[in-house]
């Protein structure tokens, strides 16, 4: 009897232990910045790509808009995850970074978007086309013709990968293995066709995972193919963007001048404070030379 209580409790808690970790997952990734924690309820979710283009070809990264605390130095035109951001009380957006494990805040008027999906959407807004459907399954190939047969062999000889690319004619990508047996494939929601006739599709998730990626459904052979394949005479220009340098006033945290004050006292103070070791020490030497005169 007591053996079966045992076992009873112990499944419970196993139990509610799995709701606990799933809970935590529910929750989502929090960065493990102090100013981030204070100002939680202030922040909004970024997570998009910018590269820096600051004044004096550089962009300082701090411990926090409130703190002069230097974490990094970045040079123009590298690129880093903005998390999240924060607009202080003089309307100044900083951005929420992380770099080996330390996590920094930077200006955002010096960062400039990488291009990616959502410049895509911003600029293709009225060739993209609402459209519902899912990418073939390939676990039954009835009804397929004999070349569709042989990329479908072709899909499963490349461990089954369907790239998502960041959007059509990015050169950048991530794949996804499909499992043989999988009845679910990528559903979407939007289309697209470029300039070569080929049709796109926008897929926000998939198997419970943010992607915001889009995947060339034109064909089979296509929907696994890589860029020289998609591309073999180049991809189209898509960023035409004319990047400018920033011409505005320097951005510092807010307790900047505190600090540069702070550290022109203690530079006067040390200064002072070296004056006068000189001068004590030339009265005791000259006091020294006259004895020694005197005697």
């Amino acid at each position: 009897m007591r053996r079966k209580k045992f076992l009873a409790l112990l499944i419970v808690s196993l139990l509610l232990g799995s709701v606990n970790v799933w809970a935590e997952e529910e929750e989502g990734w929090v960065p493990d910045d102090a100013f981030y924690s204070e100002h939680a309820e202030e922040c909004a979710v970024m997570d998009r790509e910018y590269f820096a283009n600051g004044p004096n070809e550089t962009v300082i990264v701090y411990e926090s808009p409130a703190s002069s605390k230097v974490v990094k130095t970045m040079e123009n035109g590298d690129v880093v995850l903005i998390d999240y951001t924060y607009t202080n009380s003089e309307g100044i957006e900083w951005g929420l970074c992380e770099f080996e494990g330390k996590f920094g805040w930077l200006p955002m008027p010096y960062m400039v978007s990488v291009y990616d999906y959502l410049s895509f959407e911003e600029e293709y807004a009225d060739q993209i086309q609402e459209e519902r459907g899912a990418v073939k399954n390939m676990t039954n190939t009835s009804g397929f013709s004999d070349e569709e047969r042989e990329k479908v062999w072709e899909y499963y000889d490349s461990h089954r990968r369907v790239r998502f690319w960041s959007y059509p004619g990015s050169s950048s990508y991530f794949s996804i293995k499909m499992g043989y047996w999988s009845q679910t494939m990528p559903e979407y929601k939007q289309v697209f066709v470029d300039e070569d006739g080929r049709k796109w599709a926008f897929v926000t998730y998939y198997s419970g995972e943010l992607l915001n990626r889009w995947i060339c459904i034109n064909s089979l052979a296509e929907l696994i193919a890589d860029f020289e394949e998609l591309y073999p005479d180049g991809a189209p220009v898509r960023d035409t963007r004319v990047i400018e340098a920033y011409e505005g006033e320097e951005i510092f945290p807010d307790d900047y001048e505190h600090v540069q004050m702070m550290q022109k006292v203690k530079m006067a103070a040390t200064v002072a404070g070296i004056v006068l070791v000189v001068a004590a020490a030339g009265v005791f030497y000259w006091k020294l030379w006259k004895k020694i005169k005197q005697a």
